[in-house]
C-alpha cells in the first residue's frame, strides 16, 4: 500500500489530459471496425497457410503414389468448400474475443472527470530490482516499499526504435526512494508521477522468462513477493 493516500480536486491540467483521455479512447464502433479488419487479415493469413500446407501434402502424395489430389484434381472443390468457412469461423472467433478482452475506458474516465477527483499516491522504496525482456529491450521495474510491498513501473520509453540507454521508469536517470502518482480513481489512469529522494542502486537487469501476458501490471502492487520475483519470473539457468 502507498504510504500515504490524498485525495483533492483535480487541476485544470489533470481535467485536460482526463479530457483528451477520453476524447482519444476507441469507441465500440471503432473496436469493432478494427476487429472486423483483424478477422479479414487472419483469414487471409490463415487461408494462405492452408494452402501452403496442402501445395506441400498434394506434391508428396503425388511422389508417393502418383495421385493428384492438387488444385487441379477431383478433390480440391470439396477441400476449398471446407477450407475456405473454417479459415474465416477460425478468424471471427478469434476476433471477437479480441474485443471483448479490449477494456472500454469511456464510462470510467467520464465518471472521473464528472467527479474531478483524482488520488494522489506517495510511495517511499528501499530498494528496487529491473527486469528486461530480451527481444525488445523494454524494462519493468521493481520497488519495495517501506511496508514490504512490490510497486511495478513499466519503462515505456526502453521500448523505443533506435534508444540504447533506457530511461528510468520514473522519467529520471535513476530510480529514486521516493515517488508520487496521481491517479484517475474510477479508469485507474495514471495522470502524472514524481520521484525524489536518495538514488537507489538498480544493479544489472535480469532477464525475464515469461511471456509478456503473464508480466505483473504496471503501475499497481504486485503479488509476488520480494524475495521470489527472480525465480518466478527471471531467466533461469538449467
Amino acid at each position: 500500500m502507498p504510504s500515504r493516500h490524498e485525495r483533492r480536486r483535480a487541476t485544470a491540467e489533470e481535467q485536460d489530459f482526463l479530457q483528451a483521455a477520453l476524447r482519444t479512447a476507441p469507441t465500440s464502433w471503432r473496436r469493432w471496425r478494427l476487429g472486423v479488419e483483424n478477422a479479414v487479415v487472419l483469414w487471409a493469413g490463415s487461408l494462405l497457410g492452408c494452402v501452403l500446407a496442402w501445395w506441400g501434402i498434394a506434391w508428396l502424395v503425388h511422389r508417393a503414389f502418383d495421385l493428384d489430389v492438387g488444385m487441379h484434381g477431383a478433390a480440391a472443390a470439396w477441400i476449398l468448400s471446407i477450407a475456405v468457412p473454417a479459415c474465416a469461423l477460425l478468424a471471427m472467433l478469434s476476433s471477437w474475443r479480441w474485443v471483448q478482452r479490449w477494456p472500454d475506458f469511456r464510462p470510467s474516465l467520464a465518471a472521473d472527470l464528472a467527479a474531478c477527483e483524482v488520488v494522489a499516491e506517495h510511495y517511499e522504496f528501499d530498494a528496487v530490482k529491473c527486469f528486461q525482456e530480451p527481444e525488445h529491450g523494454g524494462r519493468l521495474y521493481f520497488f519495495r516499499t517501506l511496508e514490504g510491498d512490490v510497486l511495478v513501473l513499466d519503462d515505456i520509453s526502453s521500448r523505443a526504435p533506435g534508444r540504447t540507454t533506457p530511461a528510468c521508469s520514473v522519467n529520471q536517470p535513476s530510480p529514486r526512494s521516493k515517488l508520487v502518482l496521481v491517479r484517475a480513481p474510477r479508469s485507474g489512469w495514471i495522470i502524472s508521477q514524481a520521484c525524489d529522494g536518495e538514488v537507489l542502486d538498480v544493479g544489472e537487469p535480469v532477464e525475464l522468462a515469461v511471456a509478456p501476458e503473464y508480466w505483473p501490471a504496471a503501475e499497481a502492487l504486485c503479488g509476488i513477493p520480494w524475495d521470489e520475483l527472480e525465480s518466478r519470473l527471471g531467466q533461469r539457468d538449467h
